[in-house]
């Protein structure tokens, strides 16, 4: 099932149902990306949830449904902005909570405005994700190395100055000249350091994975309301 499974509703009532039902999935996304929102702003967004909630009430006059739809969409557009560099994936969703009020209220361009540039910054958000993966691949974890029994660089142990084959004895790693660590006695729990490491850069490559197929499936989502408003033209993800 798409974001909308139909494009032929109109009114407050319709657009608070469809819009109550995309934060439903919204806040499903949330739970599974482990994402935490920051609330100054999203203080909007959570404003124009209100209103359409109000909108949503069993005993609510339809006499004030444009206001209230009025006010919700006054309140996305600016959470919109609030998120579109902090939160880009944020931004996407009030995008497309805006692309339903317009839809609602018979304004199919503007659906369409809208439904493009929650494509464009779900896009970005995609983006980040696709950096701090490769930047977690590519983050080496530091290893420790044992001094040549050749080297002769000149290092400081216990406050007085050797070379490196007595530092080489002694059990210290050699960089640049300066004694870092004591490796002897060390090896063993180094060794067991950097599995530990690289298991907790397999874990989160592995998260990031799961975050960007999520973030592409919402794309892949905003991609066919975009189709179904009538985009004609190439797309390039």
């Amino acid at each position: 099932m798409g974001l909308l499974s139909s494009l032929t509703f109109r009114g407050g009532n319709a657009a608070a149902a469809r819009i109550l039902g995309v934060e439903d999935r919204r806040t499903r996304q949330l739970n599974r990306l482990a994402h935490r929102v920051d609330a100054v702003p999203a203080a909007p967004y959570q404003t124009g949830l209100e209103h359409v909630r109000i909108l949503n009430r069993p005993a609510f006059h339809p006499s004030n449904n444009a206001w209230h739809l009025s006010e919700a969409e006054q309140c996305f557009a600016t959470a919109f902005g609030n998120f579109k560099n902090a939160d880009p994936l944020q931004s996407a969703w009030a995008a497309v909570q805006l692309a339903i009020i317009s839809v609602a209220t018979g304004r199919r361009d503007n659906a369409l405005h809208w439904t493009q540039r929650g494509h464009e910054q779900a896009t970005r958000a995609l983006e980040r994700v696709r950096r701090q993966i490769r930047d977690k691949a590519d983050g080496g974890v530091g290893r420790m190395r044992l001094t040549s029994e050749g080297s002769t660089d000149t290092v400081a142990i216990g406050g007085t100055t050797t070379t490196g084959l007595v530092a080489a004895a002694a059990g210290v790693t050699i960089v640049s000249g300066v004694g870092l660590v004591a490796v002897g006695a060390a090896l063993g729990a180094n060794v067991a350091y950097q599995k530990g490491a690289d298991h907790s850069r397999h874990r989160q490559l592995n998260t990031g994975q799961a975050r960007k197929q999520e973030i592409a499936n919402f794309i892949d989502e905003l991609v066919h309301l975009r189709a179904a408003l009538g985009y004609n033209h190439a797309i390039s993800d």
